[in-house]
């Protein structure tokens, strides 16, 4: 976690910020931070580029917003911001302040007042010291308008319900009202292209612990030699007067002017960032434009909560990981948050595939960089989110030299946070690391970050999930060609990933609706596109390049990609197939290579050149073990063959091939199965494979089995989120225990082993055990499957009773077996309470330790009497005689040799979950049990018992028997039996 630190200050000196410096307006204090900005040679909060000018009270020169003017270099051009300073607004149209600020704002934009505004790079904003609840809205609607191509589609996303909100409808209404009271000409285009330019910045300056006012204190004291309160007390006092003087008479100030009006100052040299950060701004440009954030060029979606809770994750972490499926939009998704944090300050991006040299020191000067990595970072440290995105991150992990990069830029930005913090700023001064990439790749990144985390840099991680249905109804109203494809339930799976709606929506792609119609997987997607778009329908289309051409330059660049290095451009022959490959967007020249466009792209690419090489797979394979690059690709070749070419046969003969090999190991065949049972045809999948499945007593069965459970679990992301701060040894360990079935994927294989039980071998049968207790204890009640996983697990255990069945006689699998029956109440409620009782009969251990557990089944939810009932039974208990009624009496008729109950807590035992759920079972089953216990230790111990007490309650008079230990059963650290006291616990919780 992030370690947090108070703010620097002497004794009894608070931040001058935090205190309005002695009186001073909050306009002043605005200046005054714009001032450190200028002086310390940074970025200034809302615009790019290094600070050069601060100039005040600007109508004069024609800016209608003209509390501040703010100019910086961003080393390619000049860039001016217009401030509006507000203590406070409530962006309300019927408030005549805010209908004064639009005004404002569009003179300054038009130029009303004579100043010649550029929309490419300068900007109009609004300054307030107090947050209301409008101010997300608006700073949304205001990225939404910057990410839109038209006024038309930015009052599209506006109206829609399902991507916006009634907030955010409200601040448009509320902007266009106040225009048209400014000027009744302006159009919904001049609204758009208004809001584009606009910033509104919050800063936090006022108040003990303010965000803004650290961090510009602590720049005054980064600003003077030595670092001593006083001194930064006496420097800020001298700006907010340099302010004031300049206000009064409407001038301006540059640093070399700032500099000669602070005579007595020793000031620190303020390195020249402008050309460090024009190159890194080059770079992140070359990083983010290489992302698309369109389908099929015409619809662009927000998908604001993925954003929303992105920025959220970035507030409250040093490292965020955006994971999903590959075609999911991560890579989107980060362009996104770049787009949005971009309005306030500069961003910093970069990808796996712009990763140069073999250090930070190499990636350094390959840029170019004159000052260091961490200077630059201190240089932009005036934005409100800070933030170092990388695309890809994944794909480093199969290049060492990425990777040592990747970890050095990661250092640089713990090491700066580190230092930040000791100064006295807060968690909200410091960088974030924010990376995307593929769910299967998270393991391995998060171990390459694990240095961090022990440090105490805490991760967050944010679900890339597919589009939801609102967004894809969105996509219909936009492309009504592909309405026919979305409304297939079918298609759904595939469909809700951005990528894969993008290649449908290809005029080349999606001519024939029923062939279209007919794609559910990613692999007869696949076909589909190299067929049609790599390949030209053999000729049949228009377009660059001959088919047989295109192919093989693309198995050119996949082989490229494969050994790690990228393809130089091509001349002769092939120059005409790069050439329509990249109009077609399936390839792309990035600094003189050629790779795909897309990493999904580099798989399929991959995938034919198995295919090409299929009679030297295994060598090809064991050239390259270390690499994770293939694992990918040969699950979807894996796919194809089922999925496409339907060839169970040449499926099988690639499993043999690959357990055959010594060289490739077991990722290769794992790989191969991992595809099968990733297939969303899995359920016509598995018939095809019956007898291969069948044969053999079930050994291939059994390794699909124990790949369900290894591999093809789903992790909830609340557990992920608990996950994201420990050390990565333990996570590997705590996702295994926390998987959940993957009900698609397991259900076609379960069914089909549950027909098949009478034949399955011993370690198979030991394999489905496991897989019988998941399902029932993790699997919603309305999952297939769950009534004869129940009645199998139910003739499984009687067998291993009886000797019948020894293998299931295992202490571990009769445990998992007991709590597959209870877990089944759902479905079988007589046959498991006919269980429960012959258990409690009978004295069955393993039945009285499932019981007895902390929700440990379901019986608290289908038969709570039953629950009730045995737990009574089980744990209440009369003299026999053989012992001594002294020794009795300690335990109180209450059995200490079943279930967990030490050390005493509220949780344990079935008590709490009764007390939630059926409170009046469970109010009964605690009055049981301390009945029995106080009876059992008066007639045990009864001389020197004091009278009875007699309660009268509603019901009558209650007796109640005791003495002062007895009393206190329901406080720790009392000698009464654990179970007693943990009911009663329960109960006073």
């Amino acid at each position: 976690m992030r370690v947090e630190a108070a703010h620097e200050r002497g004794p009894g000196i608070a931040s001058p910020f935090s205190t309005g410096g002695g009186g001073t307006h909050f306009e002043q204090l605005v200046g005054a931070c714009y001032l450190v900005a200028l002086l310390a040679a940074e970025v200034p909060w809302g615009a790019q580029g290094i600070t050069r000018a601060v100039a005040f009270q600007n109508r004069w020169r024609g800016a209608a917003l003209d509390d501040l003017l703010i100019t910086s270099d961003t080393g390619q051009e000049t860039c001016q911001l217009a401030l509006e300073v507000k203590h406070a607004l409530p962006f309300s149209a019927a408030n005549h302040t805010f209908r004064q600020v639009v005004a404002n704002c569009w003179q300054t934009y038009t130029g009303g007042y004579g100043w010649d505004f550029e929309p490419q790079h300068d900007r109009l904003g609004i300054a307030i010291g107090v947050w209301n609840a409008n101010v997300p809205h608006v700073q949304t609607t205001l990225e939404w308008a910057r990410a839109s191509t038209s006024a038309d589609e930015f009052l599209a996303k506006v109206s829609s319900p399902g991507l916006s909100s009634k907030g955010k409808q409200k601040c448009v209404g509320a902007f266009r009202e106040a225009l048209k009271a400014a000027d009744p000409a302006a159009t919904d285009d001049d609204l758009w292209r208004l809001l584009r330019c606009l910033v509104v910045l919050h800063f936090d300056l006022e108040g003990e612990g303010s965000r803004d006012s650290a961090l510009y204190w602590n720049r005054l004291l980064d600003l003077i030699q030595p670092r001593e309160l006083a001194v930064a007390r006496a420097l800020f006092d001298r700006l907010t007067s340099i302010g004031a003087e300049l206000g009064q008479v409407a001038g301006q100030v540059s640093r070399a002017d700032l500099l000669g009006r602070l005579p007595g100052f020793q000031l620190v040299d303020a390195p020249d960032c402008t050309d460090d950060l024009r190159r890194l701004r080059e770079h992140t440009r070359h990083a983010l434009g290489d992302i698309r954030v369109d389908i099929a060029g015409k619809v662009r979606l927000p998908r604001d909560k993925l954003v929303s809770q992105s920025l959220e994750a970035i507030r409250s972490a040093s490292v965020v990981a955006l994971v999903g499926e590959p075609g999911t939009g991560k890579s989107g998704l980060l362009r996104l948050l770049a787009d949005r944090l971009g309005s306030e300050g500069e961003v910093l991006a970069t990808s796996a595939d712009r990763l140069p040299g073999t250090t930070i020191e190499s990636f350094e000067s390959t840029l170019g960089l004159r000052n260091s990595f961490q200077t630059l970072l201190s240089a932009c440290a005036s934005a409100p989110l800070r933030c170092l995105l990388v695309d890809g991150a994944d794909r480093v992990m199969d290049a060492e030299d990425r990777r040592r990069v990747l970890g050095d830029i990661a250092r640089a930005l713990w090491q700066h946070n580190q230092r930040v913090q000791e100064v006295g700023l807060s968690d909200e001064s410091c960088w974030t690391l924010v990376f995307a990439c593929r769910r299967a790749g998270l393991g391995p990144i998060m171990e390459s970050v694990s240095g961090l985390r022990e440090q105490g840099a805490s991760m967050r991680i944010v679900e890339v999930e597919g589009l939801s249905a609102t967004e894809l109804d969105v996509v219909a109203c936009e492309l009504p060609e592909l309405s026919h494809v979305l409304r297939d339930p079918r298609l759904a799976p595939l469909l809700c990933r951005p990528l894969m709606l993008d290649i449908v929506a290809l005029p080349a792609f999606g001519t024939d609706a029923a062939a279209v119609t007919s794609l559910v997987t990613e692999s007869q997607v696949m076909e589909r596109f190299w067929h049609c778009i790599v390949r030209r329908s053999e000729g049949g289309r228009p377009g660059r390049g001959e088919p047989a051409a295109r192919e093989a330059l693309s198995l050119k660049v996949a082989e490229a990609a494969l050994e790690g290095r990228d393809l130089s451009l091509v001349e002769g022959p092939d120059a005409d197939a790069l050439r329509g490959l990249v109009a077609d967007r399936v390839l792309v020249e990035r600094h003189g290579a050629i790779q795909f466009a897309h990493d999904v792209f580099q798989d399929w690419g991959l995938v034919r050149l198995l295919l090409a090489q299929r009679g030297r797979l295994t060598e090809l394979l064991g050239s390259h073990a270390p690499s994770l690059r293939l694992v990918r690709p040969l699950e979807l070749y894996a796919a194809w063959l089922l999925e496409v070419r339907e060839d169970a046969d040449a499926w099988e003969e690639l499993l043999a091939d690959l357990d055959g090999a010594p060289a490739p190991g077991p990722r290769w065949p794992q790989a191969a199965i991992d595809g099968i049972l990733s297939s969303p045809v899995l359920s016509e999948i598995v018939p095809v494979l019956k007898e291969p499945l069948a044969a053999d007593e079930g050994s291939l069965l059994m390794r699909f089995l124990r790949a369900l459970r290894a591999r093809h679990g789903v992790v909830p992301s609340d557990f992920l989120a608990l996950f994201a701060d420990l050390p990565a040894a333990m996570v590997s360990e705590l996702m295994a225990h926390t998987r959940r079935p993957h009900v698609q994927r397991w259900a076609p294989v379960l069914g089909f082993a549950i027909d098949h039980a009478s034949a399955l071998s011993q370690g198979a049968l030991a394999e489905l055990v496991y897989v019988l207790a998941d399902w029932l204890r993790w699997t919603p009640e309305d999952a297939p499957w769950r009534l004869q996983a129940g009645r199998l697990a139910l003739r499984l255990l009687s067998a291993s009773d009886s000797g019948s069945a020894p293998l299931v006689a295992h202490p571990d699998l009769k445990k998992q077996l007991t709590q597959a029956v209870l877990h089944a109440a759902d479905c079988m409620p007589d046959d498991v309470e006919a269980f429960v009782r012959w258990g409690v009969a009978s004295n069955d251990s393993e039945l009285a330790d499932a019981l007895l557990q902390p929700v440990g089944t379901s019986l608290y939810k289908h038969l709570p009497a039953v629950l009730a009932e045995a737990t009574t039974k089980l744990l209440c208990v009369q003299p026999d005689g053989r012992e001594p009624d002294a020794f009795f009496g300690e335990r109180c008729g209450i059995r200490t040799d079943v279930g967990d109950f030490f050390p005493p807590t509220f949780w344990k035992g079935p008590f709490m979950v009764l007390l939630i759920h059926h409170p009046d079972v469970g109010l009964d089953l605690i009055l049981q049990l301390t009945e029995h216990a106080t009876c059992c230790w008066r007639n045990a111990v009864a001389e020197g018992v004091p009278v009875p007490q007699r309660i009268a309650l509603e019901s009558g008079v209650r007796e109640v028997w005791g003495d002062p230990s007895v009393y206190c059963w329901s406080e720790w650290g009392s000698n009464g039996p654990a179970p007693v006291i943990c009911a009663l616990m329960a109960l006073e919780e």
